[in-house]
């Protein structure tokens, strides 16, 4: 199982390497024409809050498959070391996050928000 997580994760990694930042951007296996506005709105109705689950899960793989993928560099850091999962083995630390951002920039990309998201939990590495 873990060995599925890792090449789904290393997968999400290597279909989008862009930077938010400086627009260069990749193509995405999934989300690459969904708005952070529909992360919001899947969150709230609890209809849809399996789309919403689909979505974190696919948010958890990128940020997973980004940080195993510099496994191998010795100067890069475990940038996923300090996030805690809650009682049920969840990073909520990961979904608030999108939540808020998302929520202020409801017209940008999911695959974007995520990216952000990356690039936050890196820097906040750094500064440990």
């Amino acid at each position: 199982m873990r060995f599925i997580l890792a090449m789904t994760a290393m997968l999400a990694c290597m279909s989008v390497q862009a930077s938010a930042q400086d627009n260069n951007k990749r193509a995405a296996l999934e989300f690459s024409d969904t708005k952070c506005k529909t992360w919001t709105d899947r969150r709230i109705r609890a209809a849809i809050y399996e789309d919403a689950s689909r979505m974190a899960s696919w948010a958890f793989g990128f940020v997973s498959g980004v940080n195993l993928s510099t496994s191998n560099d010795k100067n890069a850091l475990d940038f996923l070391s300090n996030v805690e999962p809650d009682s049920r083995g969840k990073p909520n630390a990961v979904t608030a996050w999108l939540d808020e951002y998302c929520g202020a920039h409801p017209q940008e990309g999911f695959v974007e928000a995520v990216i952000a998201l990356t690039n936050e939990l890196k820097q906040r590495a750094q500064h440990k």
